[in-house]
């Protein structure tokens, strides 16, 4: 049995958003921070005012959802 290949990274599949929106946040109005592990996070609305080209951008990249092969792609 051939076996299957890899599902893709979820790391890989956002870096560029994530990039775009960290270039861009303050004109965003994004709230940009490390934690303790050096995760950077990005809040979008729950402290930093955000808004809707913020919204729009993140919501972009995940619609329509991606094809999962063998779900009826």
């Amino acid at each position: 049995m051939p076996k299957p290949p890899p599902r893709p990274s979820i790391n890989e599949l956002c870096a560029p958003l994530v990039a775009a929106l960290l270039r861009e946040a303050s004109a965003l109005r994004l709230g940009v921070t490390r934690d303790a592990s050096g995760a950077t996070l990005v809040d979008a609305g729950i402290d930093a005012p955000g808004g809707i080209e913020a919204g729009r951008r993140i919501a972009a990249r995940w619609w329509p959802p991606p094809a999962r092969p063998g779900r009826g792609s």
